[in-house]
């Protein structure tokens, strides 16, 4: 006689099956239904392991990993956010969230990483609301290997602790990667596909990224009132707005990166930094703006795009020098600014070019030994 069915017994993390049958007044019994399988959400109470044979695993509302707790996702699982929280719960209680205070080992690899994606139809950028990392003292080192994160409002936000992550992949989030107060954090090999915002640290110290690639969006690369950030080897490309922005504390470090932007390469502000061995594509090239002194040399800059347009270097505090750098195809090398010290080549750098456009320079380039160390200058060229 009933036709609904209620489970009050279920355990937040655990994978749970459900199918019915119906049986007529004669006691005849149908076939089983499809099975539906669901995780409810919750604050696990137990260390839990999601197989890859339970993929695509759903997830309706917010899970948590409290204190003491461990969530394993084994390689290749895939887990789905619905668009809407369920329990109306955590820190964005109208969408679903992973949120971790212990563990989480979500160690994939290249051939079967761990997806985190959005469940809807038709995916948006902020359809949830991301996993965030928020571990208390003396939690177990969390494993963030080979993953890949869509849909989200923030993909991955790692906040106090330290953390190796590498290999992570966002793809169409409104922001992929945060850098929240995180100190001493290693990051390899990140991977950025749209996202408004690729990659952002705020308020970290001693951290460093190195490998990163980033596709389209609005911002490449976001830095501001870090400590002694490090970022390098790098290729941004096909960003709307700004490559790459930087305003820290103390001492950034950019080196050997691609900045390829259609309008700003590199925006400075804030306190003295280090950045060099840089190709920047854009309109224009580098803005430092009200910053401190920079140490800004060994770059090609060029405006491939709209040549004869732009400034390759423009210097909001008069009489500044930036020498052994090379600027091209600008309506003006400098403003407010000037290359002093150096010889001043600013040469078509002669790329190597072609349909994934290359930058190395081709061994007729008047650049090939223009560095200050008489090595090559851009991306690809270094004192290391």
């Amino acid at each position: 006689t009933e036709d609904s069915f209620a489970d009050e017994n279920t355990m937040p993390g655990r994978l749970y099956s459900y199918a019915v049958q119906s049986v007529d007044l004669d006691g005849n019994v149908s076939s089983l239904s499809a099975t539906l399988s669901i995780v409810p959400a919750g604050k696990i109470t137990e260390d839990i392991v999601w197989r890859t044979s339970w993929s695509p695993i759903s997830i309706n509302g917010d899970l948590i990993v409290p204190v003491g707790r461990t969530l394993t996702i084994e390689p290749g699982t895939t887990v789905r956010f619905s668009s809407v929280d369920e329990g109306k719960t955590g820190y964005r209680p109208d969408v679903c969230e992973l949120i971790v205070e212990g563990t989480l080992l979500a160690a994939g690899s290249e051939n079967m990483p761990i997806r985190f994606i959005s469940a809807a139809a038709l995916a948006g950028k902020t359809d949830w609301d991301g996993i965030r990392m928020i571990p208390a003292a003396g939690q177990s080192q969390s494993a963030l290997k080979y993953l890949v994160l869509a849909g989200a409002e923030k993909g991955l936000t790692l906040y106090n602790g330290d953390y190796v992550a590498e290999n992570i992949t966002a793809r169409y989030c409104q922001r992929g990667v945060v850098l929240q107060g995180a100190s001493g954090t290693s990051l390899l090999n990140l991977n950025f596909e749209d996202c408004d915002y690729a990659f952002t640290a705020e308020s970290t110290w001693n951290c460093r990224l190195e490998t990163l690639q980033v596709r389209a969006g609005r911002v490449g690369v976001s830095l501001a009132g870090n400590s002694n950030f490090s970022l390098s080897d790098f290729d941004i490309r096909n960003v709307r707005e700004v490559a790459a922005r930087v305003v820290d504390r103390s001492s950034p470090k950019l080196r050997n990166g691609l900045l390829h932007s259609m309008q700003t390469g590199l925006s400075i502000g804030g306190c003295s930094g280090d950045h060099q061995y840089l190709t920047i594509d854009a309109l224009a090239g580098i803005l430092v703006d009200g910053a401190d002194t920079q140490t800004i040399k060994n770059c090609i800059i060029v405006n491939l795009q709209l040549p004869g347009t732009g400034y390759g270097i423009e210097e909001k505090t008069g009489g500044r020098s930036y020498a052994y750098n090379n600027i091209f195809g600008f309506m003006q090398a400098t403003r407010y600014c000037d290359q002093l010290g150096a010889p001043v080549v600013n040469a078509d750098p002669r790329f190597v070019g072609g349909s994934e456009y290359d930058y190395h320079l081709r061994p007729d380039s008047p650049l090939v030994a223009a560095s200050d160390s008489n090595g090559q200058p851009g991306a690809y060229g270094s004192d290391r």
